[in-house]
């Protein structure tokens, strides 16, 4: 297969549609092209819906659908070693939504997706920007559709050989990079299961189950992390957010309190002590931590807008309305409208007031008193 531009996606089908199947080939790359990348088209439908599956020059592997015209990643670039060789033995097996990818006899991914059923399989090439041409070999090329035989490969390769742990954790890190939380969760937990993993994965799961919201089973996998690197500094801070995620608002302010004398100049470390008392009511408490927080990063609007939170509930309305005023400037340099317009909101009922009281209390001859200026929500003239 030869492409004779650059940016190009070619590929060749055959003329039958496969549901299960198994597709065994042998692959190599011309040596002189340059980036590039080679692999098949699966469920080939038409030009606007087909899977595909590319392992590029650089020895990754990725794995799309296009649905409708509109490419959907469902594997993002991943890197193997083994993927690096030529030429290279590839095993493709597709059974029922399951999707399954070997190379050199070593699983390096699965995916599960049921966006399209069926459809003819080929080989496929991609020439990036950076070569005129690039040109492609398919030396081996076999598919098995027999329902048996498809199946008995699925239980050869899928259960009884097991991935190697670390195939499993590199690609667990390309599902939590991609925000695929559940499915790095799945490959995380299926080579915790053979004994991998360490601190930074356990950091890893953690992660992961926050972005699912399952905040106590990340608070476990912060404890296991800690446990093999007790004084690693974002794991620390990542637990003291977690216990309060939990609603643990003493455990957090404890264990915040324990460990903020490592961290003398981190914010947001400041930040969270100053939620811990203001969930437990402790408001002066609060404004403390939070002026603390401030007086670290005085640009920050959410270290304003919380402190002024707080010195409202104190009853120091006007320090609260500057504070709040302090927060709307620098959201609205920054463009980030939508915040802006809480934080105005409450701006305008607390000058309101002010404004009556300072009305109430002149002389009848006076104009009442206009309330301090509030800027309004505008698009810059540059926008």
């Amino acid at each position: 297969l030869e492409i004779l531009k650059p940016d190009c996606f070619a590929w060749v089908t055959g003329p039958y549609k496969y549901r299960d199947l198994m597709l065994e080939a042998t692959l190599d790359f011309d040596p002189a092209n340059a980036h590039c990348a080679a692999g098949f088209v699966l469920r080939y439908i038409n030009e606007e819906n087909f899977y595909y599956f590319l392992v590029s020059d650089k020895g990754s592997f990725r794995f799309d659908v296009v649905f409708n015209k509109n490419p959907i990643h469902l594997i993002e670039w991943t890197p193997f070693p083994g993927l690096a060789a030529r030429p290279l033995e590839l095993r493709l097996l597709a059974r029922g939504d399951g999707f399954y990818f070997f190379a050199d006899d070593q699983w390096i991914g699965e995916m599960t997706d049921a966006t399209i059923p069926e459809g003819a399989c080929g080989f496929a090439g991609q020439n990036f920007s950076q070569g005129p041409q690039a040109g492609f070999r398919l030396l081996e090329y076999a598919v098995e559709s027999r329902p048996v035989e498809v199946e008995k490969a699925y239980y050869r390769w899928v259960h009884f050989l097991p991935a190697l742990p670390g195939n499993r954790l590199q690609l667990a890190r390309t599902f939590h990079g991609m925000g695929r939380y559940l499915d790095a969760l799945v490959e995380l937990k299926k080579a915790f299961r053979q004994g991998a993993g360490g601190a930074e994965e356990r950091r890893l799961q953690a992660d992961a189950c926050l972005g699912l919201k399952l905040n106590e089973e990340a608070l476990q996998a912060l404890e296991q992390s800690l446990a093999l690197e007790p004084d690693h500094a974002e794991a620390l801070q990542a637990k003291a957010n977690t216990l309060f995620q939990c609603r643990r608002f003493l455990e957090a302010r404890e264990f915040i309190d324990s460990i903020l004398p490592r961290f003398p100049q981190n914010a947001s470390l400041a930040n969270l002590a100053g939620a811990c008392e203001y969930s437990l009511g402790n408001w002066e408490r609060a404004q403390e931590r939070y002026r603390r927080a401030v007086e670290l990063e005085p640009e920050s609007p959410l270290y304003l807008g919380n402190l002024a939170r707080v010195l409202e509930r104190l009853g120091r309305k006007g320090e609260a309305l500057q504070t709040y005023l302090q927060a709307a400037r620098l959201l609205f340099r920054s463009e980030t409208y939508d915040e802006l317009s809480l934080v105005l909101a409450r701006g305008r009922a607390l000058a309101a007031p002010q404004a009556a009281s300072s009305a109430a209390g002149a002389p009848k001859d006076a104009s009442p008193a206009a309330p301090p200026a509030i800027p309004e929500a505008r698009p810059s003239a540059s926008a």
